[in-house]
């Protein structure tokens, strides 16, 4: 039996739906405990939306004493396919940007194998009878990726035009994988929301993809081909994969808000932290963050860490 693409995109819809939960629950109704996230673009804010599953409009918030079940089982209860069927499908996860690894690690909890000396890593999961490969890492290019793909996931970065250029050369290659009949993309976005350069790619408009995710709020999005995605936490920097359960969300919380990250020069974070240490935010809000400079000579680059704590 054959899992239908819009079955395919109602399993990820699901990790979707509750991957939103989550967040909202650890980041806005936690103990004051943060973790490195970037600012919002300066779009509409997010708010309760329907969220299109291929079998009904779910309001996201009627899931929510689904909170604490591990986001894996929601996507195996989701896949519309026959249990009961000895056969197994396969979709593949490809990620050339770092989203992907927090899309692997801590929302599927997946582990992780270096092979070829550094240049593949190696994931599998197995759920039901859904079987999910991640790939990543800098041998990981459209010659070295399985060319007999079925359905596919791929984590993209859409922040910058060589990134973008980049995104591109993957979607425009995805014609040369003669077997796919599903395509999702996870797209770190534009932090002021131009990402329309994506759009002829989807199916919507004659393109291979049938659905991205998209972090960073635009009006894009229309929860049924084009979704909103968490940014997540720096996996590479090693912040622990903090489950839902391990917060008393009943607790009160200490601050109004709270901000753990990088504050990289002429950003959006430096304006955000302007904010918070504005009058209108003056201790109620817990701030931890950091300033780097970088200065290169012939033989290397340094990085100098400046750290930077308010009220």
């Amino acid at each position: 039996m054959k899992i239908s693409w819009k079955g395919f995109v109602f399993c990820f819809s699901v990790v979707y739906v509750t991957t939103i939960i989550a967040v909202y629950k650890f980041y806005f109704e936690s103990s004051g405990q943060g973790h490195e996230v970037e600012a919002s673009c300066e779009a509409k804010p997010l708010k309760t939306r329907k969220i299109f599953t291929g079998a009904a409009l779910l309001d996201k918030t009627t899931l929510s004493q689904n909170v604490r079940a591990p986001f894996a089982v929601h996507l195996s209860h989701a896949a519309v396919v026959n249990q009961s069927s000895p056969s197994s499908h396969t979709v593949e996860i490809w990620s050339k940007a770092s989203l992907g690894n927090y899309l692997w690690k801590h929302i599927l909890n997946g582990e992780i194998q270096v092979l070829q000396n550094g240049l593949v890593e190696y994931g599998e999961l197995t759920l039901k009878n859904i079987i999910i490969k991640y790939r990543t890492g800098p041998g990981i290019i459209q010659t070295t990726v399985p060319s007999d793909v079925r359905y596919l996931v791929i984590a993209l970065n859409g922040r910058s035009a060589d990134k973008i250029t980049t995104a591109k050369s993957w979607l425009n290659y995805l014609h040369q994988y003669r077997n796919l009949r599903g395509v999702i993309v996870v797209l770190l976005g534009d932090e002021a929301c131009n990402n329309n350069w994506l759009l002829p790619y989807m199916q919507s408009r004659g393109g291979a993809v049938n659905a991205a995710f998209i972090v960073y709020d635009s009006s894009l999005v229309d929860n049924e081909e084009i979704f909103q995605w968490p940014l997540g936490v720096a996996v590479y920097r090693k912040f622990p994969n903090t489950s839902p359960k391990d917060v008393d969300v009943s607790l009160s919380r200490p601050y109004l808000c709270n901000f753990l990250g990088t504050v990289y020069k002429h950003s959006s974070r430096e304006k955000l932290i302007e904010v918070l240490n504005s009058s209108s935010f003056n201790g109620k809000c817990m701030v931890r963050g950091r300033k780097i400079l970088c200065f290169s000579n012939s033989d290397s680059m340094s990085i100098v860490k400046h750290p930077l704590e308010l009220p």
